[in-house]
């Protein structure tokens, strides 16, 4: 037996399964009965990038423990933030789910002028759509209102497998992703901006990821000199994710702020757990 091959999951009926994910989250967010986040709140005033950074990952071990922190960062207990779920409905509709895949599968520049990938808006329209949501997540000023769509497919002529949010590429690869495995739970690529909402800074976070079948629920949040966000959580659709958070009053930068991410079984016990930073 090939243990680097994850094992076959059987298809649930859609309804079940979004019941039975949501249901996940219902029980998780019971959990937190001393929830000290508080609400992000909208500055009046303009809006600028400051810095951005991204980092790429993939981790060979997973952690269920809280990390021992950076001086300076609040060190808040895990059961004290309460978690903000970002999945939204209504589901997008039939027309929203293509123009977003044609627009992904517009080749882009990268910085020495090549395509980042070989596809054509084209492709889209043969596409085989596996997954697509609505994520509410924060924008420039921290306010979680900022809706994004969220698709995987995989397209005819290359059966390649593509992970998209509101048009842009996110990730690519084989459909089966034979790296996934027990020690292998949750790789993907993390990344931090700083804007300015009137006079205070907002750290966002965000990753983007692939998923061991056994990861359905994945949650983000950022800690910094001042305080923590709640828990920002979203659902593993077609055993990929994507997951982004806000601090209001904090920058982000290395020794500035620190961010967390953990994942969840079906049971709702934690499995793995990773500070960034």
């Amino acid at each position: 037996m090939n243990l680097t091959i994850p094992p076959p999951v059987e298809q649930l009926d859609p309804g079940y399964a979004t019941d039975l994910k949501y249901d996940l989250v219902r029980k998780a967010r019971k959990r937190h009965r001393t929830p000290s986040w508080t609400p992000i709140l909208a500055a009046a005033c303009g809006i600028a990038i400051i810095t951005t950074g991204v980092v790429y990952l993939s981790h060979t071990g997973d952690s269920t423990a809280d990390p021992a922190g950076s001086p300076g960062i609040v060190q808040v207990p895990a059961g004290e933030s309460m978690q903000i779920p970002l999945n939204s409905i209504p589901a997008p509709t039939k027309t929203e789910i293509r123009a977003a895949a044609r627009q992904c599968m517009t080749p882009k520049l990268n910085a020495i002028g090549h395509p980042n990938h070989l596809e054509k808006p084209d492709a889209a329209d043969t596409a085989n759509f596996r997954t697509a949501t609505w994520l509410s997540l924060p924008d420039a000023t921290g306010r979680r209102d900022s809706k994004r769509l969220l698709q995987t497919f995989t397209t005819r002529d290359s059966n390649m497998w593509y992970q998209c949010l509101d048009g842009e590429l996110l990730r690519e690869g084989n459909v089966v992703d034979n790296t996934l495995s027990p020690q292998n739970l949750l790789p993907g690529t993390w990344s931090w901006s700083t804007t300015k909402a009137g006079s205070k800074p907002v750290a966002h976070a965000s990753y983007s990821f692939r998923a061991h079948p056994s990861v359905v629920l994945v949650e983000l949040r950022i800690r910094g000199a001042k305080g923590a966000s709640g828990w920002f959580t979203v659902m593993v659709e077609d055993t990929s994710g994507y997951v982004e958070g806000a601090l209001e009053d904090a920058v982000a930068e290395h020794g500035a702020v620190e961010v967390d991410v953990r994942a969840f079984d079906k049971s709702g016990k934690q499995i793995w757990f990773k500070t960034f930073g």
